[in-house]
């Protein structure tokens, strides 16, 4: 493997990675148009895609790892870790939205019933 394919490769991967986060994060804030991912957003993680994996390319120049088997082994354990951590991320983020989600059912219930109490008195 070259430089542009190493490249390619690794903003390949990340530019779908951003994709499918960027689609979780519109499912995930719906109704919220206050945590809309404006353009400038789009673009700051955009170039952070295209430095890393210009970075990613260039280690094997600079001699740090190789573009052989060796070298290949470097990225993908780097890759199993990203996973790992994108993973846990997603089981942390799943688990504190259902929590999220569990306590505004509770505040809107006790609400409902202080306004049934109040309406009940006025009576």
């Amino acid at each position: 493997m070259n430089h542009s394919q190493v490249f390619a490769s690794e903003l390949s991967v990340f530019t779908l990675t951003a994709i499918a986060l960027e689609r979780w994060h519109t499912i995930s804030h719906a109704l919220r148009l206050d945590r809309k991912i404006r353009l400038r957003h789009a673009c700051v993680v955009m170039a952070a895609g295209w430095i890393f994996s210009f970075l990613a390319a260039l280690l094997p120049t600079v001699g740090i790892s190789s573009y052989g088997k060796v070298g290949a082994q470097f990225f993908i354990k780097l890759l199993y870790v990203l996973q790992f951590v994108r993973t846990t991320y997603s089981m942390f983020s799943l688990q504190f939205a259902r929590f999220q989600a569990t306590e505004e059912e509770k505040w809107c219930m006790k609400n409902d019933a202080k306004k049934k109490d109040s309406n009940q008195q006025i009576q």
